[in-house]
């Protein structure tokens, strides 16, 4: 993933809410797993390496939840409420 300046010069304008670090690669499956649950499959914990909630809005520690300790450190970033919207899809 790239944060900050990207490929084109642009750089992020979304949100982030969850960011995990695993210390192994993935299978396809299992990522798909992950985009489906809140949890970490079982199968996954022992290589969940961080585990940051990045929706706390306050502050500028990263807590690890990963069980793990590896707090993060928020530079360079500003706070902003989380809102979602979503298109309404019309039939033909």
């Amino acid at each position: 993933a790239i944060f900050g300046t990207g490929l084109g010069g642009d750089q992020h304008a979304g949100g982030l809410a969850l960011f995990r670090v695993f210390n192994r690669g993935l299978t396809q499956a299992q990522a798909m797993a992950l985009m489906t649950s809140v949890e970490v499959p079982a199968a996954l914990k022992d290589t969940l390496a961080v585990e940051y909630m990045v929706n706390e809005a306050v502050g500028v520690t990263l807590k690890d939840s990963s069980g793990k300790n590896s707090n993060g450190l928020i530079k360079v970033a500003k706070h902003a409420p989380l809102t979602c919207s979503f298109p309404t899809l019309q039939s033909p």
